[in-house]
C-alpha cells in the first residue's frame, strides 16, 4: 500500500522472511507516544528495518528491533520537538538525514519546549558514513510552527561553546564516530549569526553553537580597541 503510516496505540508488527521494508512506499510512517513499531521480525528476524529512500520516521512512540537510516530517508524524531525512542542497534549511512528540531533552548531534551532527541537502547553504528555523508537539518521553530528559537543569547564567547544540545543518545555506546563525516544543513535555522558544529563522547553525540559576529560588528570592536590603545600610548 501507499500512504502515510500511523501507529496511534499498541503494537504495529512486521513481519518478512529476507525483506527489511515491506512498506516502502509508506512516505510517513509515524509512532505515537506509548505505541510502539516492532521490526525485529523484518529480513529474516535478524536485519530489521531499513527506511527507503523518500521516507521519514518520526513521532515520539518506539521502534523494536533493529534500524538502518538508508539513502534518502529522514529520521524526525517527535511531532515538533520529541523524542524517538528504539530499542536495538542503529545505523546511519551516507545519504541519510536527521531532522533536529529546537523551540527553546531553555526547553529540555526530548519535550516541547526543548529540542529533539533519539534513545536508542542498544548501539549507534556510524562505521559506515564516509565525508559529508550523512545530513543534520537543523531547523528552528516558534512553537510548532518555523521561525526563532528562544532563549537563544549572544554570549560572544568565541572559540568557547555558548550552548551544547544532546541529540542522540546509546547505552551501548556510538562507534564509528567522525566529525568530518556530517554535514550540518543550517539553512532552516531562523536565528541568525550561530555557527553549529558535532561531536561525541562514548555514547552521546551533541550539536554545539556559537554566536559569530557580523564582520562590520568585529570591525568596529577592532577600531574601538586600537583607539583605546592609542588613547593609552599618547596619555
Amino acid at each position: 500500500y501507499s500512504g502515510n503510516t500511523t501507529v496511534s496505540a499498541g503494537t504495529l508488527a512486521l513481519s518478512h522472511a529476507s525483506l527489511n521494508n515491506i512498506i516502502g512506499n509508506s512516505t510517513i510512517i509515524n509512532v505515537a507516544n506509548s505505541a510502539t513499531l516492532d521490526v525485529t521480525a523484518l529480513g529474516g528476524g535478524t536485519g530489521g528495518l531499513e527506511l527507503a529512500a523518500g521516507q521519514t520516521i518520526s513521532g515520539s512512540g518506539a521502534v523494536v528491533g533493529d534500524m538502518t537510516i538508508g539513502s534518502g530517508s529522514v529520521l524526525s524524531p517527535g511531532n515538533s520537538p520529541g523524542t524517538l525512542s528504539q530499542t536495538g542497534l542503529q545505523t546511519w549511512t551516507d545519504g541519510g538525514t536527521y531532522l533536529w528540531e529546537i523551540n527553546d533552548r531553555l526547553g529540555s531534551m526530548g519535550v516541547d519546549p526543548g529540542w529533539d532527541w533519539i534513545s536508542i537502547d542498544g548501539t549507534l553504528d556510524l562505521s559506515l558514513l564516509t565525508v559529508d555523508g550523512f545530513t543534520i537539518d537543523i531547523d528552528s521553530l516558534s512553537g510548532a510552527s518555523p521561525g526563532d528559537a528562544l532563549n537563544f543569547v549572544e554570549l560572544n564567547h568565541v572559540p568557547e561553546i555558548d550552548y551544547s544540545f544532546i541529540i542522540a543518545s546509546a547505552t551501548d555506546g556510538i562507534s564509528g564516530f567522525d566529525a568530518g563525516d556530517f554535514t550540518l544543513d543550517d539553512s532552516g535555522f531562523n536565528n541568525a549569526g550561530w555557527l553549529w558544529s558535532i561531536r561525541a563522547d562514548t555514547n552521546n553525540i551533541y550539536l554545539d553553537v556559537n554566536f559569530v559576529p557580523e564582520p562590520s560588528s568585529t570591525a568596529l570592536l577592532g577600531l574601538g580597541g586600537l583607539m583605546l590603545a592609542l588613547r593609552r600610548r599618547r596619555a
